[in-house]
Parts: C-alpha cells; structure tokens; sequence
C-alpha cells in the first residue's frame, strides 16, 4: 500500500506541478490577453473620442450655417415686405392725385401708345376723370363702361383691348420694379 501511496504522491505532485504551469501559462495568456484588450479599447476609446470631435465640429457647422440660411431667408422676407409696402404706398400715391393730374397722365398713356380712336374704360373712383379726358383726346374717343381696376385705364379701339391699368403695369413689371427699388435701398 506504501506503494500506492507513493504513486499516488507522485502523480498529485506532477498533476500539481503540470497544474502549476497550466495556471502560470493561464495567467500568462490572460494578461497578454489584458494588455491586448487594454490597447484595444484604448485605441477604440480614441477613435471614439476623434469621432465625437469630428461628429460635434460637424453638427456645428450644419446648424451654423443652417442659422446662416434662415437669417438670410429672414432678410429676404423683410426685404420683399418693404419692397411690396413701396409698391403700395406708390398705388395709393396714384390714387391720391387730383383727377386733372390723372386726366394729364391718362392722355400722356394713350398718346405714348399711338391710339387715335376707341372706347375709354376707367374705373369707379377715376369716373371724374373720364369727361375731361375725351375733351383732350378729341373726337374719336368715347365713354365706355366702368372697369374693374386699380387704376389707369382701358382702351378698345379696333375690337382690342389696350390694357393700360395698374394692375398690368404692376403684373408685368413688378419684378423690374423690385429689382430697381431694391437697388435703391438696399
């Protein structure tokens, strides 16, 4: 049995020894494992950070220049909402004038158009307008009925209609008009 005893012994002493080196090999892979992790993450920890810097300097410079826009946009828009209140206020200037200052432009617009004859058309408010303005026309021009329109005048001479109103004036040429006061102002 001493024998037994003694085998016994010794293969607990080689097992312990042979377990001793699986534990230091363990242990050695485990901290290469560790220090190889350890730069890993290190280097992931890094990455991380540069992303978030890039990603931040990024999203900074969208909403800087998304705030850029806006303001832009916002300028435009009182810009234009000047624009259209001198628009406005020259309608109403327009309105305003005494009729013989009307009549004097009426007849200036019909003469620059080359018309010598037809069916004038002014609308309700400028009605007082439309007497003195046949006399200085002459013959060949008559009262027509009243129009819907701002302002100015319609003139039909030959079965067509010569479209002298503000309302045309301000449609076709409002852009050149915005572009001119703008110019002015701005």
């Amino acid at each position: 049995m001493d024998k037994i005893k003694e085998i016994v012994a010794v293969i607990l002493s080689e097992a312990e020894d042979e377990a001793k080196k699986i534990q230091a090999n363990a242990d050695a892979e485990i901290k290469t494992v560790r220090l190889d992790l350890e730069a890993e993450l290190a280097e992931l920890d890094q990455a991380t950070e540069q992303t978030i810097i890039a990603d931040t300097e990024s999203s900074k410079q969208r909403g800087q220049s998304l705030l850029e826009s806006r303001l832009r946009e916002y300028d435009l828009q009182q810009r234009q909402a000047v624009i259209e209140e001198i628009i406005n206020q020259a309608v109403a200037s327009f309105k305003a004038l005494p009729f013989s200052e009307k009549t004097d432009i009426y007849q200036n617009a019909v003469e620059a158009a080359g018309i010598k004859a037809g069916e004038i058309r002014l609308n309700e408010q400028d009605q007082p307008c439309l007497e003195p303005l046949l006399e200085k026309l002459g013959e060949g021009f008559a009262k027509g009925e009243v129009a819907n329109i701002e302002g100015g005048l319609l003139v039909t001479h030959d079965r067509i209609e010569e479209n002298l109103s503000i309302d045309l004036i301000l449609r076709d040429k409002r852009t050149d008009l915005a572009s001119f006061i703008a110019k002015l102002l701005f």
